[in-house]
């Protein structure tokens, strides 16, 4: 299935939070389910090459909440992940 990464950090500029609000990460999850609320998520391992390029890598990022959209017809997790 795809689901959506939005990054989301205090540490990251108001401009920096758009960027990522407007330009989310798509991946293959290939997993039978999905991570929960408070669950930490190493995004240099999982999101990898497709991090932004003003992320430093030093952060430590768990999910903060899922939505689901249709999106295309499909039902979507779009993970709202808080980087701290």
């Amino acid at each position: 299935m795809k689901i959506l990464i939005n990054l989301q950090s205090p540490f990251y500029t108001i401009d920096q939070n758009g960027y990522c609000y407007d330009n989310m990460i798509e991946l293959d999850w290939h997993l039978p389910f999905l991570p929960t609320e408070n669950d930490i998520f190493d995004c240099d391992s999982i999101i990898d090459s497709k991090m932004p390029e003003f992320d430093t890598g030093l952060l430590s990022w768990s999910v903060d909440y899922i939505v689901y959209e249709k999106i295309k017809g499909e039902v979507t997790p779009i993970l709202w992940l808080l980087g701290e």
